[in-house]
């Protein structure tokens, strides 16, 4: 049986302890996956797939997140904002479902182009 702080991942079981709860971009999860010293299948699979998706590095990331601070958007925002990487208003919508209020489209350019400055060709 498994108990209230245990993941299953099938073969695989994770034993967890939330310290504390934060919305994390995927360039974050990639930089822990690769520091991480276990190394599983589900993990490879994992740091695989957001290899192939992730459009600026984790120090770029970082500073990017801090960055989009200045927009007063919730954390869930700006972490899907870091992690989907949008380059137009169209892209970036969809994005602020967790927001009570969606900024005006100036705001949304603006967003976009800050994004822009930090993504990886």
């Amino acid at each position: 049986m498994l108990g209230p702080n245990t993941l299953d991942l099938g073969e695989e079981r994770l034993s967890l302890r939330v310290e504390e709860e934060h919305y994390i971009p995927y360039q974050m999860v990639l930089n822990y996956l690769k520091e991480e010293k276990e190394v599983s299948e589900v993990k490879v699979k994992i740091r695989e797939l957001l290899q192939k998706i992730v459009k600026c590095d984790h120090e770029k990331a970082i500073s990017l997140f801090n960055e989009l601070k200045k927009f007063n958007l919730r954390e869930q925002t700006v972490a899907q904002i870091v992690s989907i990487c949008p380059t137009s208003v169209g892209e970036l919508l969809p994005l602020m479902s967790f927001e009570q209020k969606v900024p005006n489209e100036e705001v949304l350019k603006e967003i976009v182009e800050v994004v822009k400055k930090y993504i990886t060709s």
